[in-house]
């Protein structure tokens, strides 16, 4: 058996034992209500990944699995370069198009929300992919910024149909403040370090067009920067995981990709607006009363896995384990999780 193969059956092994030490730690965090007790687990988790080496065993999965949905992906709507260049353009909207919206203007289908703060790195190519929008489509951008010391601000300016601020708050509040001004009766969020699909913001009123019950749908969300591990980690968290906890009836819907009716949403009191974690994984439980949630994998669109690469990929993963094993249980998220500029 090759050295590889044995790490393999090692982990496997010792698999159960991992969740078994982590149920048991949540439990005692609970039962001490310990704030200090939740820094020890995490670092117990990363300590055991690492003994795992689940970096390789995680790049072993790319030999088995193919990376054509990737690539794929990355062909379609990124270019080789530096994205730092690129210039915002205002949209090229034709005259009869314009008519339209000033007839329409309560007829906005969506509402794009995107939280900012000291992102002038990052968010020029998430409104570059929302400019490639199909304009056939009514829809509006609006940017909440959380007291940026940059130029996010006059990169959002430039663009965005309405730039609100919203300082000192966490990520729930920014995106619930863009929520309270929207036209439109779908509202999809995005981050600023995140590249939409030509076609997001279309598959997306086609979705609820077709899926009456649904409330809310998210999709794939796969990494345009980093290593083959970041891509397959992606793919686990944003795709398998999502799928497997949606057929649960446990949605584990990431904020940085995904949409909501208005309606219901606002029902449900938006995000919330004290987690610094998971405020989107507790949105969706709150969701699942008024109607499904649901994955579409023509939702795709692309992020920077720039926590990973800074953080490393042991911590993490740790860190979301515990993080999601502790919100979808006991609906209680960690308040250890520092920005990533």
């Amino acid at each position: 058996m090759s050295r590889q193969a044995s790490r393999i059956q090692i982990g496997r092994r010792q698999g159960p034992v991992m969740l078994f030490g982590l149920a048991f730690l949540v439990s005692l965090a609970v039962i001490l209500k310990s704030p200090d007790l939740s820094t020890f687990m995490i670092s117990y988790l990363t300590g055991i990944l690492k003994q795992l080496e689940i970096c390789a065993r995680l790049d072993s999965l790319v030999v088995h699995y193919p990376g054509d949905f990737l690539q794929n992906l990355s062909g379609q709507f990124l270019q080789k370069g530096d994205w730092a260049s690129l210039e915002i353009k205002p949209r090229s909207v034709p005259f009869g198009t314009k008519i339209r919206y000033v007839l329409m203007v309560s007829a906005i289908d969506v509402s794009v929300i995107i939280p900012t703060w000291n992102e002038e790195k990052y968010l020029p190519r998430c409104l570059q992919s929302l400019v490639r929008q199909s304009h056939k489509l009514p829809f509006e951008i609006i940017v909440v910024d959380g007291g940026s010391t940059d130029q996010t601000m006059t990169i959002a300016e430039e663009y965005a149909d309405e730039v609100l601020v919203e300082n000192g708050r966490p990520v729930g509040a920014a995106r619930n403040r863009g929520a309270e001004i929207a036209k439109g009766d779908i509202l999809a969020f995005i981050d600023a370090d995140t590249v939409a699909s030509d076609l997001w913001a279309q598959e997306i009123v086609q979705f609820f067009r077709s899926n009456r019950s649904a409330v809310g749908v998210t999709g794939p969300t796969l990494p345009y920067d980093g290593e083959t591990l970041d891509s397959v980690t992606y793919r686990f968290w944003t795709i398998y995981l999502q799928k497997i906890l949606l057929s649960m009836g446990m949605p584990h819907v990431i904020g940085f990709n995904c949409a909501y009716r208005r309606k219901p949403f606002l029902q449900a009191g938006g995000f919330d607006e004290n987690a610094v974690m998971s405020e989107d994984i507790l949105l969706a439980q709150k969701m699942r009363r008024f109607g499904s949630i649901m994955f579409d994998k023509r939702m795709f669109a692309l992020t920077s896995a720039r926590r990973f690469q800074t953080c490393g990929h042991a911590y993490i993963t740790a860190l979301y384990l515990f993080n999601g094993f502790s919100t979808l249980l006991l609906k209680k998220s960690s308040t250890n999780y520092p920005p990533i500029r």
